[in-house]
């Protein structure tokens, strides 16, 4: 195996103890960056800055609010899923699969 460190032969004891230390190091690192960025969305979240993607049917106007999707064939769609839902008889109706907390 090679990396800009060095070559490395994975059937030598001393090659693969390094390269399962390069790998935890690496895991460690991802477990970090992971934790950075969720405490990152976390912060935006707490000041009302933080944008999802909007459920389907939905989308940010000019001024941020969320508001229905005004292309028609999205409407279209969803009015087609809803008539699907309702006729089945399902618990689900209505508006009630739409809603989005």
């Amino acid at each position: 195996m090679i990396d800009h460190d060095g070559i490395y032969n994975p059937n030598d004891f001393n090659d693969r103890v390094l390269l399962g230390f390069k790998g935890t190091w690496s895991h460690t690192e991802l477990h970090g960056m992971r934790l950075r960025l969720q405490g990152a969305k976390l912060n935006k979240a707490k000041k009302g800055l933080l944008r999802c993607t909007p459920p389907t049917g939905y989308i940010y106007d000019g001024e941020g609010q969320l508001v229905f999707d005004p292309d028609e064939s999205v409407v279209a769609a969803i009015g087609l899923v809803k008539e699907a839902v309702s006729g089945t008889g399902n618990s689900l109706q209505g508006d009630a699969i739409f809603c989005h907390p």
